[in-house]
């Protein structure tokens, strides 16, 4: 990344934090993890959701575990970035470990190094 607001490995951290919280089945450890890589203000915005805060993310967070139980998300590679913009692929694994589905997601990183705008795509990078 160009700025000097994050490093490559400040990103790696942000990236796993924000799958972390996904994956997050207690309310109190999903509640540290979105404080700690998500800016208060942050946004959020994928074909099923957009919302603002800590407080709609983290309700967010718990309603996947509702509707997909067992269900994770893990990276599926490095990540790629320039400026204050990052992205990076993912899937979603069902309990047994396979996959449900993939996409990418494109963030803006906050000046302190936390996510400020999550854009989340589901499926391939470009449909054909």
């Amino acid at each position: 990344m160009s700025n000097d607001t994050a490093t490559h490995t400040d990103v790696d951290i942000t990236i796993d934090g924000y799958l972390a919280a996904w994956n997050a089945t207690e309310p109190d450890e999903r509640a540290a993890l979105v404080a700690r890589h998500w800016a208060p203000d942050a946004r959020m915005v994928d074909p099923l959701v957009d919302v603002t805060g800590h407080a709609e993310l983290e309700a967010v967070f718990a309603r996947f575990h509702d509707e997909y139980p067992g269900c994770t998300f893990r990276r599926t590679g490095g990540h790629d970035g320039h400026h204050d913009l990052v992205r990076w692929g993912w899937e979603m694994l069902d309990a047994e470990g396979g996959r449900v589905l993939d996409g990418i997601d494109v963030a803006t990183i906050a000046p302190d190094g936390r996510l400020a705008h999550v854009i989340g795509f589901f499926g391939a990078a470009i449909p054909a």
